[in-house]
């Protein structure tokens, strides 16, 4: 099953599937190519869901679980050294 939901409730909607058994499977929709990456943090103000975010090592995190890749993507434009992309 497929289920767009807004990033909002989704932590907990997840729970929810998760604490009546359900396997949820929260794939990445943006991978971030490690060795292209300069840290700057373009993507992190663009994105709407937080997903990408400064970690406490000054590097750029990426939390699966909140992105939005597939009908978002505005990180993708935003990085000027094409570090991030779609999964396939």
């Amino acid at each position: 099953m497929l289920v767009d939901i807004d990033s909002r409730t989704a932590e907990t909607i997840i729970d929810a599937f998760r604490s009546k058994g359900v396997i949820v499977d929260v794939s990445s929709l943006i991978e971030k190519d490690e060795e292209l990456c300069i840290e700057c943090g373009a993507c992190v103000s663009l994105c709407p869901n937080d997903a990408l975010y400064h970690a406490p090592d000054h590097s750029i995190g990426l939390d699966p679980e909140k992105c939005n890749g597939v009908t978002c993507s505005l990180c993708l434009d935003a990085c000027p050294r094409r570090a991030l992309h779609l999964t396939k």
